[in-house]
């Protein structure tokens, strides 16, 4: 093969990776922030849907209408930015809330367990960990406890 035909088929090659890579580069990151949320909140939609029916298939009536919520509660905060992010502190709780009749935490967890089931997921955690827990984990999971202790209070 000589150096023009070699040179030739190189630029062929190199134009159609640009034109592939410049297509998924628009696709994924070359979009707007709105239509970038809107696609990561129907992958999660997705992705979620999809585990939970390999996970149980029989989810109907209002179990199933409540497991929707908490997804599409989970999946807008995650798609608006929340969740773990590399480089970037976590915010810091600010308590319990409530949406649609179900109590989420301020990370967007699901809030369905009583102190004491909170308590031997801490004492658990605690077993697992043998170098010790992360003191600031500690003290937020020992304030949710005490949340729920107040929470069943009232």
């Amino acid at each position: 093969m000589n150096t023009q035909a070699a040179f030739k088929t190189l630029l062929v090659v190199l134009g159609i990776g640009a034109l592939t890579g410049f297509q998924e580069w628009r696709h994924t990151a070359g979009a707007p922030p709105e239509v970038r949320r809107q696609r990561a909140y129907e992958k999660c939609m997705r992705d979620r849907t999809e585990a939970a029916y390999r996970e149980d298939m029989y989810v109907i009536g209002q179990k199933g209408i409540q497991q929707t919520k908490r997804f599409e509660t989970e999946c807008k905060f995650q798609a608006s930015g929340g969740g773990i992010q590399l480089g970037q502190e976590a915010p810091p709780p600010t308590g319990p809330t409530e949406v649609n009749g179900l109590h989420y935490s301020a990370s967007g967890q699901l809030q369905t367990q009583s102190r004491e089931a909170c308590m031997t997921q801490l004492e658990d955690g605690r077993k697992r960990s043998p170098h010790g827990l992360n003191p600031d984990w500690e003290k937020r999971q020992k304030d949710r406890c005490q949340e729920l202790y107040s929470d069943a209070k009232k």
